[in-house]
């Protein structure tokens, strides 16, 4: 399908700011900047403080889009919760066919991927250019404390239809997983139409005509500060008042995150560890 020699040439690296699993739970105040983020980076996505927006950048600029739909310039001190960006590499041209959907286009990359069985780059950052029909994209009204579950907000976001539509879809496909909320798995897309009159995260699409690049990344994942903070005074509660095994693991999950070799792994564990304690019926809260 492709010249495994060129693709392993083309290697880039993809940049996440916090773990998806802190967006799922409600934690929308801002961990980083756009000027933070995307200073150097070829396309990247994010959503803006407190869901404000959908966040998309490629061409050096970086834009959101807000509940109206249209899109607006996001200014370097924009804050964001959530955001990742790709740098560096050579693009890697991928045909796409006439008639191809979202789905469509996530099984070829994923095809890919599985051809070059190359485990350690099998984070994809994508850019789609053309014409698009029966497209669906949608973004969020700004959120207010206390925060809902983001499954709850999704209810009530704000969709807009094209049955033609022209622009750039830019995006990340991560592998097909559990990782237990770190990444978000499968293709997940943002788009801003060529004029920059329309955009948001993309639900659906069918090419019409477009051209597509892909990069084979490594990638890494920064938990800020802040939330290794939060984590701790949640697992600071299990130790106080869980059952004994959840004690001894929140008891050297605190010690890891209080380490060097701390991880998003280790910290999306204690926010899963504070879930099963919060629902067990059995331990006092």
């Amino acid at each position: 399908m492709l010249d495994p020699h060129l693709v392993r040439a083309s290697h880039g690296h993809v940049h996440q700011t916090d773990a998806v699993t802190d967006l799922l739970h409600g934690n929308y105040e801002s961990v980083t900047t756009v000027a933070e983020v995307f200073p150097n980076s070829l396309l990247g996505l994010g959503v803006a403080d407190r869901l404000d927006g959908e966040i998309v950048s490629v061409d050096g600029e970086t834009w959101r889009v807000p509940a109206s739909g249209i899109p607006e310039i996001a200014h370097n001190s924009l804050g964001m919760p959530f955001a990742i960006s790709a740098e560096g590499g050579a693009p890697v041209p991928v045909a796409v066919e006439l008639g191809a959907t979202v789905d469509d286009i996530s099984h070829l990359i994923e095809s890919i991927v599985a051809e070059l069985n190359d485990g350690k780059h099998a984070i994809v950052a994508v850019r789609i250019d053309g014409t698009f029909s029966n497209v669906l994209l949608r973004s969020e009204h700004k959120q207010e404390p206390p925060f809902e579950h983001l499954d709850e907000v999704l209810r009530h976001e704000t969709q807009f239809p094209f049955e033609s539509w022209s622009g750039t879809l830019v995006g990340f496909s991560f592998p097909q997983i559990n990782d237990q909320g770190i990444t978000i798995p499968g293709l997940h897309l943002h788009a801003i139409s060529a004029d920059r009159t329309s955009g948001g995260h993309c639900h659906s699409a069918i090419v019409s005509a477009a051209t597509m690049n892909i990069w084979l990344d490594d990638s890494d994942i920064a938990i800020p500060q802040t939330r290794i903070s939060h984590a701790m005074k949640l697992l600071e509660i299990v130790r106080k008042n869980g059952g004994p095994e959840q004690i001894e693991r929140a008891r050297l999950l605190s010690d890891h995150l209080n380490s060097e070799h701390a991880t998003a792994a280790d910290f999306v564990e204690a926010i899963a560890l504070h879930d099963a304690y919060l629902n067990d019926p059995y331990l006092e809260k």
